[in-house]
């Protein structure tokens, strides 16, 4: 891969078990907490889009950037609650609006409509800077409610 300028306050996401083993073959991804304004932290995933990202045209690969919505919807709505839920996506619809290229730099924002204690539901956007590229709305159930860990 191509070195690529990270922009500011994103760090390399570390992929933390033999689960993400598809995530990481995606990668490498970035991610950076944003604060949102119900005090909740959002991570916001990002990606430079490099040629094994794109399709025979060029272009980023939609499988691909479905992927990346898909993930950063569970991983949000999965750390939304104290204890974290384990979810599954349930549904997910996408609308491609416009095709990043190699060497776009293209993250996610995170639309979160209701957390509940069986279905939760939400938006995820992803960006190449202020242009939006894809908008998918998730829908995930819960499959069991982890421990509370005391910190």
């Amino acid at each position: 891969m191509s070195q690529f300028h990270i922009p500011e306050g994103f760090k390399p996401h570390l992929m933390s078990s033999d689960n993400e083993k598809f995530l990481t073959m995606l990668g490498p991804w970035y991610f950076k907490d944003v604060e949102k304004e119900n005090s909740k932290i959002e991570k916001v995933f990002g990606i430079h889009i490099d040629e094994k990202h794109t399709n025979i045209w060029g272009l980023a690969h939609g499988g691909m950037l479905i992927s990346m919505a898909d993930s950063a919807l569970g991983y949000n709505l999965s750390r939304a609650t104290d204890p974290p839920q384990k979810l599954v996506t349930v549904h997910l619809n996408s609308d491609f609006i416009a095709s990043p290229r190699p060497g776009d730099w293209v993250h996610t924002e995170m639309h979160i409509h209701k957390i509940g204690a069986k279905i939760s539901f939400a938006d995820c956007y992803l960006k190449v800077g202020e242009k939006m590229i894809l908008k998918s709305s998730g829908v995930f159930a819960v499959l069991q409610r982890l421990k509370k860990v005391n910190s």
